[in-house]
């Protein structure tokens, strides 16, 4: 359909957890860096077509995600991975509680993509300081 209409945009919801990975999440991580990779690739095969594939990447958002992905990494209590874990989710749950964003600003900027006639790829919302972390790290 968009190519018999000459235009238009893929919109997917992806997250900033597909540009840089944190511990304790790995299958999480890897779904988000196949979407990211999915449209990527779609992005290139349809950009001929005048189709654009734009990519969502919200950082922490208001939603009860942490709460859930703290009650399935209790399995690492007592393991060789829990002191680690430990250290690291007291650290994540304050960074999380303090940058996350209303899930309507997420609303808002799937508009924004919807609706800007642009071909911009990425657009990333309350991942400032993710993605500054990612460009500091070497590949």
């Amino acid at each position: 359909m968009l190519r018999e209409n000459g235009s238009g945009s893929i919109i997917s919801l992806s997250s900033v957890g597909g540009v840089l990975t944190l511990p304790l999440t790995p299958t999480y991580h890897a779904a988000k860096f196949a979407v990211e990779g999915l449209m990527e690739g779609l992005s290139n095969e349809l950009y001929p077509f005048n189709i654009a594939c734009k990519l969502i990447e919200p950082g922490g958002m208001q939603t009860d995600l942490w709460g859930r992905s703290l009650d399935m990494t209790k399995g690492v209590v007592g393991s060789p991975y829990g002191q680690n874990a430990a250290n690291y989710l007291a650290q994540m749950i304050v960074l999380a509680s303090e940058n996350r964003v209303q899930p309507e600003m997420v609303a808002q900027v799937i508009y924004q993509a919807a609706t800007d006639g642009k071909r911009k790829w990425r657009y990333p919302v309350a991942a400032a300081d993710f993605i500054k972390y990612r460009r500091s790290m070497s590949d």
